[in-house]
């Protein structure tokens, strides 16, 4: 996250492809929240958690979320040759930035 505000804050991010991907933010402070609670009970020894936000939000919120925190609103996304095939990622999606330099 960090990288993509950096990235809008020097105008070099252009969101690429559809921005209907759903992606789950977790804050430290939530993560470390959870870690406190999970240390303080024996059942949480050997034992999995999901840490995560009640409902995961789209790229296209994220960047427009971003965006207006400098002010600006997204440019048009820049379209994948051949469509949009986040779809057929499955669960191995990725996520691309953009930087360019002089």
């Amino acid at each position: 996250m960090e990288r993509l505000l950096r990235s809008i804050h020097r105008g070099r991010y252009w969101p690429i492809g559809s921005g209907t991907a759903k992606k789950s933010c977790l804050f430290f402070d939530d993560a470390a929240e959870a870690l406190v609670q999970a240390s303080g009970t024996e059942r949480a020894v050997g034992g999995t958690f999901v840490v995560a936000p009640p409902a995961p939000v789209t790229l296209d919120e994220i960047h427009s979320f971003a965006f207006a925190a400098f002010g600006r609103r997204p440019p048009p996304a820049i379209p994948l040759a051949g469509g949009d095939h986040h779809h057929s990622l499955g669960r191995r999606g990725f996520t691309v930035f953009l930087e360019l330099r002089n």
